[in-house]
């Protein structure tokens, strides 16, 4: 049954994502703006709003979006967990950008949130996608 609604809400995500393309870079950040910031959103529509970010421009934060960076907005809405530096995946996190010297981002905590969940209530691919989409968006970036 949890594969039935993970297919369905990929697809719708996927569906919001492609919304999302086809929006100028302003439109799409006023469109996550009020994803993030409207009570009652659906996980699925968060998801979509943060990998269509992703795919774009490689980073969370970019044009009206930068005056909530530091917010750790897009962590909260995705793990449901209000942030704080004694978070247990926080802490995690920290010790594998030190041990790794790697910057700790909010992209690599939102990633490493997702390969963390175990109890099947996310698409358990969803880390490699926000990953990929992370990837992609930077790629994009360089070439503009």
């Amino acid at each position: 049954m949890r594969t039935g609604v993970h297919v369905k809400n990929k697809k719708l995500m996927q569906e919001m994502v492609d919304e999302f393309k086809n929006m100028s870079a302003t439109e799409r950040q006023e469109e996550v703006m009020h994803i993030l910031s409207t009570v009652g959103t659906h996980d699925y529509e968060v998801q979509a709003a943060t990998m269509a970010i992703l795919q774009s421009h490689g980073s969370l934060y970019v044009g009206d979006l930068k005056k909530w960076e530091g917010s750790f907005i897009f962590f909260e809405r995705i793990s449901g967990m209000k942030y704080s530096p004694n978070l247990e995946i926080v802490r995690k996190y920290k010790k594998y950008c030190l041990d790794k010297e790697e910057p700790f981002t909010e992209e690599g905590l939102i990633i490493s949130y997702l390969k963390g969940i175990t109890d099947h209530s996310v698409d358990p691919n969803l880390w490699k996608e926000m990953a990929k989409s992370m990837g992609q968006g930077a790629e994009d970036e360089i070439k503009k």
